[in-house]
């Protein structure tokens, strides 16, 4: 993930169905807390990837943060699933 400008709090990402195991800054290795919200499993929509950045040493040029996940990357392309249960 670049990052062009100091983050004033937080980065968000959308869109990754696929668990985040741990984000790192690359030039100094410091690990950066993250969280998520607004998920809606049972409709395949992932939620937001909040990631806590406020206080990172940033490089003058562009800020890399290493973005692991727990298996291959998955991702939600705009739209539900097909809701097959209401009960």
């Amino acid at each position: 993930l670049f990052v062009y400008d100091k983050p004033v709090e937080t980065l968000c990402v959308k869109g990754i169905k696929t668990p985040v195991k741990r984000v790192t800054v690359l030039h100094s290795q410091e690990e950066l807390k993250f969280t998520y919200t607004g998920s809606l499993p049972w409709s395949g929509i992932p939620g937001t990837l909040w990631i806590w950045a406020g206080d990172i040493q940033t490089h003058p040029f562009a800020t890399v943060l290493k973005v692991e996940l727990e298996g291959e990357i998955t991702y939600n392309l705009g739209h539900g699933e097909v809701v097959t249960n209401n009960d």
